[in-house]
């Protein structure tokens, strides 16, 4: 069921459809795209989406090796990510364990760094991480799907996110501009670095007491054109929360 449910999700992405109130925005880039760095997976393609009223988030990343157990992501309404501290989300997607991956989202701290988990803001010193969700912990609700797939030689990481409370929520650090948390529209900005032999380790409350990669690669870059997706009679946001409550 979960398996029919997702497909027909992705069905509903390839034809762009929306929901009533707010267009599901599709960013689709393929190898070539934009200049990356591989060293964390050779990147194959990536598909996200986001749509402002069911506030339903996806990311799909597709590599032509198996190597990858690991991403951080930030993504912006459009400039690059990187030096926006307390205005958006950063993802930790963890794959070590490619039959149930982690997966725990702090507010971005805006550093080049993966560090969001230990330190909260880029202010001098160490503040506190700014905790949001945990798939073991806090809020894991929101966390409708997190998977791996290894097929033909390639690994597909796959994250289907309520993002309610997360776009919702009040930063512990503040940055200069709002709060947008994953929201992307008309374009997208993103910081997205894979990782290879990773090492984690989780406190009792679910969140990171270590991410240490030996390798990382990167896919870094601002205002790429995304896709509106037409309106239609089948509803992409509606139908993912609908899978989401089906699966709880």
């Amino acid at each position: 069921m979960k398996t029919a449910i997702l497909a027909l999700a992705a069905a509903a992405l390839a034809a762009g459809t929306t929901t009533a109130n707010a267009q599901t925005y599709v960013f689709n880039w393929e190898t070539g795209d934009s200049p990356v760095n591989n060293a964390g997976g050779e990147f194959k393609s990536i598909t996200g989406s986001y749509n402002a009223s069911s506030k339903l988030f996806t990311w799909d990343i597709t590599f032509n090796d198996q190597i990858t157990d690991g991403y951080t992501l930030a993504v912006s309404p459009g400039p690059n990510p990187k030096g926006q501290s307390g205005e958006l989300a950063l993802i930790y997607f963890d794959a070590t364990n490619i039959a149930t991956p982690e997966v725990t989202v702090y507010a971005y701290n805006g550093q080049n760094t993966q560090l969001s988990w230990a330190d909260g803001s880029h202010d001098p010193g160490i503040q506190s991480p700014d905790k949001i969700i945990s798939s073991s912990g806090v809020n894991s609700g929101d966390i409708l799907n997190a998977s791996v797939t290894d097929d033909a030689g390639m690994r597909t990481l796959s994250l289907e996110m309520d993002a309610t409370n997360l776009q919702s929520h009040l930063p512990k650090w503040p940055g200069d501009a709002d709060w947008t948390g994953v929201e992307f529209g008309g374009s997208i900005g993103v910081w997205l670095h894979p990782t290879a032999w990773l090492h984690t380790e989780y406190g009792v409350d679910g969140f990171l007491n270590a991410w240490e990669p030996e390798t990382q690669g990167w896919l870094d870059g601002q205002y790429f054109e995304t896709v509106p997706a037409p309106a239609g009679s089948l509803a992409l946001g509606g139908l993912g929360l609908l899978a989401a409550r089906r699966r709880r």
